[in-house]
């Protein structure tokens, strides 16, 4: 491709390299007046170039395809019956043929369109067996079935060491997340690996080199991971667009669907650690969680580009009360539920049950040989496939965990009003009053809790930072204003 774009010819003096075949020969200098390769302005340049060609041409939709559906020289495009492709293979090839480009090596997975396209000399046709994968963007697709699959490579040395072990997660491509449950597991394992302050070359301890081994020995099961290509989506379809958002203790995931008709199909997942410095509290993590979803919805919204209905789920009802009413005086709350309001304003956020939010997969992690059965995984909650009316809503376990929430908060005003105030003012309370031995401090949500060292444990939030309440006497509750 950068062979046949033309270098200005006042930049070709630039661009000037010394070459002789052998060692006795006399140097001679060469002026290269096309984009060379090694560059830092070549992929510019190449890209750039497309965009011309697209700007000048007449037809909408073959400009929209050299505009959008290349990947530097890669086209990736396609449409809803054989008749268009046939017809758009041709408009797009005679398009850039003009200015020299080349279209070579056509693959598809409808076979008339392979036999079309071989009556006509103009292509160079990839021949495609049952056996045949081509590799898009790292993952590997076999067209004569229409499925992408993944094709990971054998964990080879004896001994790790972090470098090791960091550089074999790398060489799993996963562009769209469909492997976040698995790959978010090993990033997690790698986290720890800085957390004991292991350098780069150092072997590992012979518990966590057992827990790697136990790791990389199933991921080769990941192979027999199959992903339909087509949604089952037409720009006739109507569309709509689901996302889910979970965290953990040690990491937070957005994971998002595609619904046509009844099918449920997933699109893209993402998910991101815990940070080593400055950890968040659950709480914050959910947020930072529903705050990842409509980024990543936003980058699918704008690729899709029709008519679509949006939802997003949490089963953080804190979260959710959150992006209602955004009245947080902390910054951090503050800023993310802006993001959240005006990155997706069309989403309609929803609550969903726990064991029925899929990325709570990935968020917690997989063992990599039981991600190919997990239909919650692959296809949403069962009830993702019902018309709207029926899909899931607040359940009364929500109701009751705010309720209890509200009693706790009516108790602990009761029991300690001064002291609550000081600390929500971020003060220093008596250290002779009792509560002091336990440094409470006051979580997002207005409830006293334990503080202390235990925040660094790896126990679960609420057995680190326990409710504070006294022993419970009838009457005397002093109950917070309901908003």
């Amino acid at each position: 491709m950068y062979r046949q774009i033309m270098v200005n010819g006042e930049s070709q003096r630039y661009q000037h390299v010394l070459w002789r075949k052998e060692m006795e020969e006399e140097i001679k200098e060469y002026q290269l007046t096309t984009v060379t390769f090694g560059t830092a302005s070549a992929p510019f340049l190449a890209v750039r170039t497309l965009i011309q060609i697209a700007k000048e041409c007449e037809d909408a939709e073959v400009k929209r395809i050299i505009e959008e559906d290349f990947y530097m020289d890669d086209l990736l495009t396609g449409a809803d019956s054989i008749e268009e492709c046939l017809q758009l293979q041709q408009k797009i090839s005679r398009q850039l043929e003009r200015y020299g480009f080349h279209l070579r090596k056509w693959c598809s997975n409808s076979e008339q369109v392979i036999k079309s396209s071989k009556a006509d000399k103009e292509f160079d046709i990839i021949d495609i067996d049952e056996n045949t994968n081509v590799k898009t963007l790292g993952l590997q697709w076999k067209p004569n079935e229409d499925y992408f699959r993944f094709k990971i490579s054998e964990y080879s040395s004896e001994v790790t060491t972090k470098r090791l072990a960091l550089s074999y997660l790398a060489k799993i491509f996963d562009p769209h997340g469909l492997l976040t449950p698995v790959i978010i597991t090993a990033k997690i394992f790698i986290q720890s690996l800085w957390l004991l302050n292991i350098s780069w070359d150092d072997t590992l301890t012979e518990e966590l080199e057992k827990t790697w081994k136990q790791f990389v020995t199933k991921i080769s099961s990941l192979q027999d991971v199959h992903i339909p290509r087509w949604l089952n989506t037409s720009s006739t379809n109507k569309i709509q667009i689901l996302g889910f958002a979970d965290a953990s203790e040690k990491s937070y995931a957005a994971v998002v669907y595609v619904k046509t008709g009844k099918g449920v199909a997933l699109l893209a997942a993402k998910s991101k650690e815990n940070p080593i410095k400055n950890k968040k509290t659950l709480p914050k993590l959910e947020l930072c969680a529903a705050f990842l979803l409509p980024r990543l919805l936003r980058k699918i919204v704008n690729v899709v580009k029709a008519d679509l209905e949006v939802y997003a789920w949490s089963d953080s009802t804190i979260t959710l009360a959150w992006i209602e009413n955004n009245r947080s005086k902390d910054k951090f709350i503050r800023t993310r539920v802006t993001g959240i309001r005006n990155l997706v304003p069309e989403a309609q956020w929803r609550y969903v049950k726990s064991k029925e939010n899929p990325a709570d997969l990935g968020s917690r992690g997989e063992s990599p040989d039981k991600l190919k059965g997990l239909k919650l995984w692959w296809s949403g909650p069962e009830w993702l496939s019902m018309p709207e009316a029926e899909w899931s809503l607040a359940p009364p376990e929500a109701e009751l965990l705010n309720a209890e929430k509200y009693l706790i908060k009516g108790h602990q005003i009761a029991e300690w009003p001064l002291e609550l105030q000081k600390l929500k003012n971020e003060l220093q309370i008596n250290h002779r009053h009792k509560l002091s031995t336990l440094q409470p401090y006051v979580d997002e949500e207005g409830i006293l809790r334990v503080g202390g060292r235990l925040q660094y444990s790896n126990l679960q939030f609420d057995q680190k930072h326990s409710i504070i309440i006294q022993k419970i006497q009838t009457g005397g509750l002093n109950y917070p204003e309901r908003t």
